[in-house]
């Protein structure tokens, strides 16, 4: 059985962050720039080349009014997003507001917040999303970190999807 392929969305205004995402995270990244990647997100000894146990079909997009588009494409096709990881500082929208609009789409994605600096606590980001299941990550991280949330935010999407597909069927039962 080939094994099941969520969906990511990344929305961040810097490529080099766009391209590690999809080198920490694709079994088929779109190009090589490890060393960019181990820069950013790693200490020099750890290893971002390790294939991710998981497929995912990662979409890259440079702000967020792009990523609030990949999304209302991807629910107008019923073939949703699992997850974002949503730069705060962006030109345009910033995260928050780019979270909030995204949400209005599609309620059930799993959203991560990722900063290195922000103008908003935390607090100020659930106020301005309306919403407290966010996720927070700091930059710089480690691409485990990456995979963790990747791992965990898709399974969690996926059971709540079929919570949601069985209580349909009972219901019409």
């Amino acid at each position: 059985m080939m094994p099941k392929k969520n969906k990511i969305l990344v929305i961040d205004d810097d490529p080099g962050v766009r391209e590690s995402y999809d080198q920490i995270l694709s079994s088929n990244p779109v190009s090589g720039i490890m060393d960019k990647g181990r820069d950013l997100f790693a200490e020099k000894d750890q290893d971002i080349g390790v294939k991710p146990s998981r497929q995912y079909d990662i979409t890259l997009t440079d702000c967020g009014e792009a990523g609030v588009s990949a999304v209302q494409e991807a629910v107008s096709r019923q073939n949703p997003f699992a997850t974002a990881f949503i730069d705060m500082m962006m030109p345009g929208i910033d995260g928050a507001e780019t979270a909030r609009q995204i949400w209005r789409i599609d309620p059930d994605i799993k959203i991560v917040i990722v900063t290195a600096y922000s103008d908003y606590t935390p607090d100020d980001i659930v106020r301005i999303v309306g919403r407290e299941d966010l996720f927070y990550l700091r930059k710089p991280f480690n691409p485990v970190e990456i995979r963790q949330f990747a791992r965990a935010l898709t399974n969690l999407w996926e059971l709540e999807r079929e919570k949601e597909l069985l209580s349909e069927k009972l219901a019409r039962a």
